[in-house]
């Protein structure tokens, strides 16, 4: 029997030394954990050439023609001040990116999630921190593991991360401590606040509904339709008797407009309650007597 070798997955940061509570420093990579959305990458290629050729992106001066073309590496950088474009210079931009905190560095802090949770949003992006191996590290990568579970505790800490200052959440999950990114209160548009009254009879009705509905949560049923399709295509470009990609969009249903009271009033009614056992029927005393 041959043993698959698993190839790790490349660290985007590595050696980065976090501390908990300031009492447990661990030196550990940084990992991606989300897989490639699977959106068809397609690249600009010349048509008049036998072999297709990728196209080079050029900038051209739309006030004057003979300034450029220029490519990424030769076009100034300028930024907008009060609606009107400005050159920045290479220094001006190497102070902005300049990192605000030491590269590689995570100090956590702890908090009640609740506290963290009303005041932040998740924002997609997650990474795995990856033990180094050594067996002190082990055991005590084993204990944070542990010691996350408590969900009611929020571990917090800034980081830079590819020169940008970024606010994470510490989590355990599968085993292993994760990195959520977060979104800064300052760093999201404001809500509309927009006050309605309802018939409370309507959240009745809605929780019972929900209540009888709950199942059990199965991810693969959630399948990436477009990461298949991608595969497919590509399996299309190497060889061309595999079948074609197939659409499999589905025609909505006409919706009939109704009232959301007597809609939910409706499907409250027609939720089945849990079918109760019948009593065992007891055998007939005259019969009894005859049966001893």
């Amino acid at each position: 029997m041959t043993t698959e070798t698993i190839k790790p997955i490349r660290a985007v940061a590595s050696d980065v030394q976090c501390s908990f509570l300031g009492v447990i420093t661990l030196p550990l990579d940084l990992v991606p954990v989300k897989r490639s959305d699977g959106a068809a990458k397609f690249e600009l290629a010349c048509t008049e050439c036998d072999d297709p050729t990728k196209l080079s992106q050029q900038y051209v001066c739309p006030n004057n023609p003979d300034h450029g073309p220029f490519v990424s590496s030769t076009a100034g950088r300028a930024m907008k001040v009060d609606g009107i474009l400005r050159l920045v210079s290479e220094d001006e931009m190497a102070a902005v990116k300049e990192p605000t905190l030491p590269k590689g560095e995570a100090t956590f802090s702890v908090f009640h999630a609740s506290s963290v949770e009303s005041q932040t949003l998740p924002n997609g992006a997650v990474y795995r921190l990856r033990s180094k191996g050594a067996q002190k590290a082990g055991e005590a990568y084993a204990m944070l593991v542990d010691l996350l579970t408590d969900t009611t505790l929020a571990f917090i800490c800034e980081m830079t991360n590819r020169g940008v200052q970024k606010m994470y959440r510490c989590i355990s999950r599968d085993g292993s401590l994760m990195l959520t990114e977060l979104i800064r209160p300052g760093e999201f548009y404001p809500s509309d606040l927009v006050s309605h009254e309802y018939d409370g009879r309507m959240l009745e009705n809605a929780t019972s509904i929900l209540k009888a509905n709950v199942e059990d949560f199965d991810p693969e049923i959630y399948r990436n339709v477009t990461r298949d399709r991608v595969t497919q295509l590509a399996e299309v470009k190497r060889d061309p008797n595999a079948p074609p990609i197939e659409s499999v969009a589905k025609a909505k249903p006409a919706e009939e407009e109704s009232d959301l009271f007597t809609a939910l009033a409706l499907a409250a009614e027609n939720v089945k309650a849990p079918a109760k056992k019948a009593p065992a029927k007891k055998a007939p005393k005259k019969a009894a007597a005859k049966a001893s």
